[in-house]
């Protein structure tokens, strides 16, 4: 199953990721609104080792710019 999700990332990037934590699915289209309400929401993406951002298609690249400063903000590490 995680080879699904990493494989297309390898393909793209031309890395191979050595997957060994956890996987943070983030809406782009909800995810700021979400971080007001759900404190777990914060904190499930700022111990996460990889996160997926879905819906992009959705949003213009100014939120799609705002919205990865904001996930790094909260996770340096990715």
């Amino acid at each position: 199953m995680l080879r699904k999700f990493l494989g297309p990332i390898e393909c793209i990037s031309g890395k191979s990721y050595d997957f060994c934590g956890v996987i943070c699915l983030v809406d782009a289209v909800n995810f700021i609104d979400q971080l007001t309400d759900l404190e777990t929401v914060y904190r499930q993406l700022k111990h996460c080792h990889l996160a997926v951002i879905t819906k992009s298609d959705l949003v213009d690249s100014s939120k799609m710019a705002d919205l990865e400063k904001k996930i790094r903000e909260i996770n340096r590490g990715l």
